[in-house]
């Protein structure tokens, strides 16, 4: 819930409050890993959409990958318990594995002219896949490294949209992997889910709300390719709820002024204040991360957009609009802000000449947040309701990570609604009499 939301308490109601469950320790930004636990092998599709004599096709099946000037006719194959089966003399075809349709596995035989291509690739360089129904999907070199022959269950993980492009036959022990993060730029622009909004500006998208912190080119850092640069955003994410975010799954994306899209560099992101994002978030868990991007350094602005979503695929997701260069980091903001606040019960105390209010509240950041008297106000109409007692007293020292509940006793307010506010949340109080 972002501040300043009102919330309808109705008078009784009575909601255990969980006062460890606002709050968990702040995530750290993490790397990435490149191949993840391993899933189970990938099963065949639904039923086919196209069929031509024997064959049956499907309309999310590849039909060639390109990689840089090679273009390959992909065929179909299956994998038996994890083996990876394949003839050779096909080194002008490649192999993708029927099923992987979340992340695209495709093999090219191990000859010298495919090792060196695949070996020359840089985060420069796009591989593009064709698909049965006419679509074009294209994806962005993020890294190699050589995995054991027998480890092909590795390859078939489908945690997010991506491509693994394995040589085959290699002769060794190992075999060269390529990664290649999917580009969104070749889908329809995905429809925004909320206006674009500014750098400093919190804006809620599904089950998270998120903050753009700073946005800046980076020209100066180790291995980067001649002519690009890197854009990094610093940002920082809330969990709300009810589900956890696994913060490895965020979909962002970089948008130029010519509206080109760049996707998730984890050396770019290396090169900001906090690395890249990665961990498990639960409700009211922040996380605080770089996003970067390798981008020429002509990049065309005079501004750029940045694109979140907490899981991908979304066609929906938080806009926020940067400066392409000489960005003014923002401020670190004021820690109070992102306190996280609960009302549990109002009743009303003996005598029914006052009312009660139970609640909790959490620090997720990593400063001391102080809350004061005049940070607690309870309003009927236009007249403020006095305070009789606070347990516990003010001020209200809250450190880092910790959760702490409270009650506050008013003077009882006129009937119909009262507005609670503490710090920069806003509760509705209803049904006074």
């Amino acid at each position: 819930m972002s501040p300043n939301h009102s919330k309808r308490i109705i008078l009784f109601c009575n909601i255990l409050l969980m006062v460890a469950g606002l709050i968990g320790l702040t995530a750290c930004g993490r790397r990435i890993s490149i191949l993840p636990t391993p899933s189970a092998t990938p099963t065949r599709p639904g039923d086919p959409i196209i069929s031509s004599g024997t064959e049956q096709v499907f309309l999310n099946a590849p039909t060639t990958l390109q990689i840089r000037d090679s273009i390959f006719k992909v065929k179909a194959v299956e994998i038996q318990k994890n083996v990876w089966r394949y003839q050779r003399g096909s080194a002008d075809s490649a192999q993708w594995v029927y099923g992987t349709l979340v992340n695209y596995v495709i093999g090219l035989e191990a000859t010298t002219a495919n090792t060196d291509l695949v070996q020359a690739l840089d985060e420069t360089d796009f591989i593009q896949v064709s698909l049965a129904n006419g679509r074009v999907l294209k994806f962005q070199f993020s890294g190699r490294q050589w995995i054991e022959q027998d480890a092909a269950a590795d390859l078939f993980q489908q945690l997010r949209p991506g491509l693994t492009l394995a040589l085959l036959g290699d002769k060794g022990t190992k075999r060269l992997v390529v990664t290649a993060s999917y580009v969104s730029s070749v889908e329809p622009t995905p429809a925004a889910g909320s206006e674009l909004v500014e750098l400093g500006t919190w804006i809620q998208v599904g089950e998270a709300r998120v903050i753009a912190l700073n946005g800046q080119l980076v020209r100066e850092a180790a291995d980067l390719t001649a002519g690009h640069a890197y854009y990094v955003v610093d940002f920082s994410v809330e969990a709300l709820g009810p589900n956890t975010l696994d913060a490895g799954m965020f979909q962002m994306d970089l948008i130029d002024g010519q509206g080109r899209r760049y996707a998730l560099s984890v050396p770019a992101s290396l090169a900001g204040a906090y690395g890249p994002a990665g961990g498990q978030l639960e409700p009211g868990q922040v996380l605080t991360a770089t996003a970067g991007y390798l981008v020429p350094d002509t990049i065309s602005g005079p501004t750029v957009e940045w694109a979140f979503s907490p899981r991908p695929g979304s066609r929906a997701p938080a806009r926020i609009q940067l400066a392409l260069a000489g960005a003014v980091p923002m401020p670190t903001p004021d820690p109070s802000s992102s306190v996280a606040i609960q009302v549990n019960t109002v009743a009303y105390g003996p005598g029914m000449t006052e009312i009660v209010i139970n609640g909790g509240i959490g620090n997720p950041t990593d400063h001391v947040v102080t809350v004061n008297r005049e940070d607690v106000l309870l309003q009927s109409g236009t007249a403020s309701v006095s305070l009789i007692e606070a347990n516990p007293g003010f001020p209200w020292s809250i450190s880092p990570g910790e959760s702490r509940a409270f009650a506050l006793r008013f003077a009882r307010p006129s009937p119909g609604t009262a507005v609670l506010q503490i710090l920069h949340w806003s509760f509705e109080l209803g049904g006074l009499q």
